[in-house]
């Protein structure tokens, strides 16, 4: 608790790493796929469209996600830490 190295408190201080491990628990099983028959001209077209569009929403969620990142990897504290650090510093120095 008592360190300002930015490393140990980013790995150590989040709670993130517990949540993204629930959140991989509750994902739902794949489902059983029916069986396919020949796609026309019209649903090809269709289904092309579909996967350019995925591939872009996937390039812009992976670059926003970067942005996200690097904005949590910033040190930072809550209130009641810093209030307690507080305390605990005016305590010491009192003596």
């Amino acid at each position: 608790l008592c360190t300002n190295d930015p490393v140990y408190l980013t790995e150590h201080g989040s709670m993130e790493p517990m949540y993204n491990q629930q959140q991989a628990q509750k994902q739902p099983p794949p489902r059983a796929e029916e069986e396919k028959k020949e796609p026309t001209a019209t649903e090809k077209m269709m289904q092309g469209m579909k996967d350019g569009m995925q591939s872009a929403k996937q390039t812009v969620n992976s670059v926003l996600s970067q942005r996200e990142q690097e904005k949590r990897r910033q040190q930072r504290y809550s209130g009641p830490f810093v209030n307690e650090i507080r305390k605990r510093l005016d305590a010491y120095f009192a003596i």
